[in-house]
């Protein structure tokens, strides 16, 4: 289904800034302002860096980390201890939550900032703002592999084998279940709220219809599509799987009975894609170690791209600028300036 090719003369990324924090990185986040960013590394360092210079601001020991989730006013931090860890912007540390399990490797804060969702192991927590416990579900048929509030911030979705299930806060520990004969890896919930989309352990992309409950699923993947992403206006999924990307079109009546348009430039396996929140750019991280820069609704080739040290692991666009962060294994975080690039 998918093939593969090597573009010829595409424009190098200049690069705005370049930081080393000397660790492997696993988790990356961003104030609601995009003025800091947050990183978390598997040997126990949570790193706080200014995103206009590249300047690390501060430094704090925590163990090591294994997701980090920006919220209004603080940074939760989930532990390979069991334990999650509230931070101020300052890199202080606020208050940890009682321990649920070996590990916490999902955290999430609601869009306004008044719940925290944890996941350990198969069991997924939401917290008050102030750290008091509001809900704890069922134990889920597996470990929870992904964790996404909706846009309004009403409903949070889990994804395991079996299925995804959205709780919904008014209704308590009675949760939507979006069903699935298998183990889902990713979860991305488009940004208008009427798509759950999920990559699963089968090589294949299901996504349901959440107005109607109407599933489908995208097959022929030779690898497990991990990397998920929606344009801001939902009307385009961007899905790895391949070393090319996936574009899927959900415009009109959507993409049943189609195929995907594809972005070949890579040389191995997707592994992070993006889409820029407010234009039509498409940022794709592969094995390769390479970035690559798309305007999909324009051509099928990228605008730019850029040679990263190890391979990547993070994955950020600067809302307010045409900006993408990476940050790779060998714990360079790298800021990269994208020229000419048009509003969607």
């Amino acid at each position: 289904m998918l093939g593969v090719s090597r573009t010829a003369e595409v424009p190098r990324l200049a690069s705005n800034w370049r930081a080393t924090i000397d660790d492997y990185p696993t988790a990356l986040a961003a104030s609601r302002d995009a003025g800091m960013l947050v990183v978390g590394t598997s040997g126990g360092l949570l790193v706080g860096i200014d995103a206009a210079s590249g300047a690390v601001t501060w430094r704090q020991e925590c163990g090591g980390v294994l997701a980090v989730s920006f919220g209004p006013e603080s940074i939760a931090v989930g532990g390979q201890d069991g334990r999650t860890r509230i931070y101020a912007p300052t890199g202080a540390l606020l208050r940890e939550l009682p321990a649920t399990g070996p590990w916490v490797e999902h955290v999430a804060w609601s869009p306004n900032g008044e719940y925290l969702a944890t996941a350990s192991g198969k069991v997924v927590r939401l917290w008050h703002a102030d750290g008091r416990p509001f809900l704890e579900t069922h134990a889920h048929a597996s470990t929870v592999t992904a964790l996404q509030w909706n846009r309004r911030g009403t409903e949070l979705a889990a994804a395991c084998y079996g299925g995804a299930y959205l709780w919904e806060l008014d209704a308590g520990a009675n949760p939507r279940r979006l069903p699935f004969q298998g183990s889902l890896i990713s979860l991305a919930w488009s940004p208008d709220d009427r798509f759950v989309a999920c990559g699963s352990q089968d090589c294949s992309v299901h996504f349901w219809r959440l107005p109607t409950g109407r599933d489908s699923e995208m097959s022929g993947y030779p690898q497990k599509p991990k990397a998920l992403a929606w344009d801001a206006n939902s009307t385009m999924l961007a899905t790895g799987g391949a070393p090319s990307v996936c574009l899927w079109d959900f415009s009109g009546k959507g993409p049943e009975g189609s195929m995907p348009k594809e972005l070949a430039a890579h040389g191995a396996a997707i592994v992070g894609l993006a889409f820029h929140p407010r234009k039509a750019l498409l940022a794709s991280t592969a094995l390769d170690r390479m970035l690559c820069v798309w305007e999909p609704r324009k051509g099928a080739q990228p605008i730019g791209r850029a040679n990263l040290s190890d391979r990547p692991e993070c994955l950020w666009w600067h809302p307010k600028d045409t900006s993408v962060v990476t940050a790779d294994a060998s714990g360079e975080i790298a800021c990269w300036r994208v020229e000419g690039a048009r509003a969607s």
